[in-house]
């Protein structure tokens, strides 16, 4: 029973050490970002939204992630939409949304579309941040403007 005790202490030890070769218990290494997405008027054409990432080289992060829709009360307690994009009315500050991702260096550029009904892209907006470990936050600002011609 001894040597079984030994046997897993000494493979557990052998399993930090290599997860911290490999970086596994640095669980404070990932990076937040906080982006902030803003329409160019409030409209009532717009019936959805989408955020694209991609890092430094092109490559896709996350594609066509759908922004969340979040409903609340107003004073007079009617429902109304207070974050996101759907047809009726978006309002100029569509939301902060939160992004988070295990790199620790580079770059990721963040583009958002807002898409009428018919799918066409109506507006649209990107930017690039560096990539930085948490703290603090990185902050990202996507101010949507509108297409030509729509």
């Amino acid at each position: 029973m001894r040597s079984f005790a030994r046997q897993s202490q000494g493979m557990l030890a052998t399993a930090f050490v290599v997860a911290a070769g490999l970086g596994l218990t640095a669980c404070g290494n990932y990076a937040i970002f906080a982006v902030h997405i803003s329409s160019a008027t409030p409209r009532d054409d717009i019936e959805a939204c989408q955020m694209d990432i991609v890092d430094e080289n092109g490559a896709p992060v996350v594609t066509k992630y759908a922004l969340e829709k979040v409903y609340g009360q107003d004073s007079t307690g009617a429902l109304n939409l207070k974050q996101g994009c759907q047809g009726g009315l978006t309002n100029a500050n569509v939301g902060t949304f939160s992004y988070s991702t295990s790199r620790t260096s580079g770059s990721l550029t963040f583009t958002v579309n807002a898409f009428k009904n018919d799918g066409t892209i109506i507006e649209t907006a990107s930017s690039t941040a560096n990539v930085s470990t948490y703290p603090p936050e990185v902050g990202v600002n996507l101010a949507m403007s509108r297409v030509p011609g729509t």
